[in-house]
């Protein structure tokens, strides 16, 4: 039997968390303890999310845990607008949008 433990802040990853994970498994400074190859694309960290934090709730009935909600984020419709991610090198990254988004920009600027 597993325990699922949510608190006001805290909650298991989803795979719609896809987008949200996108700056922690494209920072080089996380990376570098994070080990493993980094994503080049969306599916790429979903694939993450399935073999890391997903996989270790199955294995080991406890993970890491993602902020309780990404509503923002969410709201703002990113999941939809974004179609790929590309690192290019350490310091940039590409968006390949799925549409013409001229807010784009400055949603990303707001979801810090």
């Amino acid at each position: 039997m597993h325990t699922i433990i949510e608190t006001e802040r805290l909650r298991p990853f989803v795979e719609a968390d896809a987008v949200a994970y996108v700056p922690l498994v494209t920072d080089p400074d996380v990376v570098c303890y994070a080990g493993g190859p980094e994503p080049d694309t969306l599916q790429g960290v979903r694939e993450i999310l399935r073999s890391a934090p997903l996989a270790d709730y199955a294995r080991y009935s406890y993970g890491r845990f993602a902020r309780q909600s990404y509503a923002y984020i969410e709201d703002m419709g990113m999941a939809h607008i974004v179609e790929q991610l590309e690192k290019l090198n350490d310091y940039t990254v590409r968006f390949k949008l799925r549409q013409p988004e001229a807010p784009f920009l400055a949603k990303v600027d707001l979801a810090k």
